[in-house]
């Protein structure tokens, strides 16, 4: 190979290069200017949210909601659904609420979920509810409640000062229509 062919193949491969690099970093500002930003922004009008981080990862927007303490998950949870939606379409979610959970409540929340998912098979809520309701006085949880829709089962668990929120997706495979992929709740 001519170091005039040489020269001139270095030139198009750093053209293109650039090229890529440029047309990822404004598409990169794009996506944060006309969806993360007004996304984060917008939650953060919800009652009870403390902070959102939203971002890209695994091939769909991830995000990070930090919650404190709400009397009615399910209102707050739904509303952060809407909103989402609003902004993002039909494009593919997840949302992973964090709470502020302690041992306590994560040994309620491991006795409860086999009552919740018993329930989401065979239909049996009211059952769910009193066996809830029961582990919740066995444990001496200072809040238990649990709300049903038709897209899933949700779980808002009290102790003291400290909470814990969950959401058990009702459909086949655990993976809701519309564009949301429930995501998991971690603590701080």
């Amino acid at each position: 190979m001519s170091r005039k062919s040489l020269k001139g193949l270095i030139v198009i491969v750093v053209s293109a290069a650039v090229g890529f690099g440029l047309f990822f970093g404004v598409n990169l500002i794009l996506v944060n200017r006309t969806v993360t930003k007004p996304l984060e922004n917008s939650l953060r009008q919800v009652p009870g949210v403390l902070s959102v981080k939203a971002h890209e990862g695994s091939g769909r927007l991830k995000i990070d909601v930090s919650l404190g303490q709400v009397q009615d998950f399910h209102e707050t949870y739904s509303s952060l659904v809407r909103r989402v939606s609003e902004i993002v379409g039909k494009r593919e979610y997840e949302l992973d609420i964090l709470d502020h959970r302690d041992d306590q409540l994560e040994m309620a929340y491991y006795q409860m979920h086999y009552d919740i998912q018993e329930a989401i098979a065979t239909g049996g809520f009211s059952r769910m509810a009193s066996a809830l309701e029961q582990h919740s006085r066995d444990l001496g949880l200072s809040g238990a409640k649990v709300f049903v829709d038709q897209r899933a089962v949700y779980l808002q668990l009290q102790s003291g000062s400290n909470y814990l929120y969950a959401v058990f997706p009702r459909t086949p495979g655990g993976v809701p229509s519309e564009g949301l992929v429930f995501g998991g709740t971690a603590g701080p």
